[in-house]
């Protein structure tokens, strides 16, 4: 199904998830609400997401054990907070509410297994591409890495 992110209408995305990798710090994965979903919304080389894209996003990228938390509007995009530091195989919740706020600014809490991060601003004006519920892994090498997907949940005020 699609979303979008609107003036007047809460968002609430939720996944559990683990990822298991091969080679510690190999993979790079994603999970969220985002207008972009091909192959490359996680770069080759797994460093980063597109550059260009409407939506909130869970990032994990190769190299590192942290998820990060974004939200972008087109090529507006918040910098990347620390939302977890995981372990390998490990199933963790994650989710985040997009509130609508004053209808100019949107405010976008995410939430890891239930304790609530620090909420990112997003300008609204410009949010208005179709988002689609995306999850993607990507291998930084040679061997298989594994995202076991729980289950995945969006309700969207109608």
């Amino acid at each position: 199904n699609a979303f979008k992110f609107q003036t007047n209408k809460r968002v609430y995305f939720e996944v559990r998830l683990a990822c298991t990798e091969a080679n510690t710090n190999d993979a790079s994965w994603c999970a969220g609400l985002c207008s972009v979903k091909a192959a490359n919304t996680i770069v080759d080389g797994g460093l980063t997401l597109v550059t260009t894209f409407d939506g909130a996003m869970f990032q994990k990228i190769k190299d590192a054990l942290t998820v990060n938390f974004m939200t972008s509007n087109g090529a507006t995009q918040e910098t990347p907070a620390a939302a977890k530091t995981v372990v390998s195989g490990t199933f963790y919740t994650f989710a985040f509410l997009y509130d609508y706020n004053d209808g100019v600014t949107a405010s976008v809490t995410p939430y890891v297994d239930g304790v609530a991060g620090t909420a990112q601003d997003i300008t609204i004006s410009g949010l208005d591409a179709t988002l689609y519920a995306v999850l993607g892994i990507k291998a930084g090498g040679a061997n298989a890495e594994t995202l076991k997907v729980d289950y995945v949940h969006v309700i969207q005020e109608r």
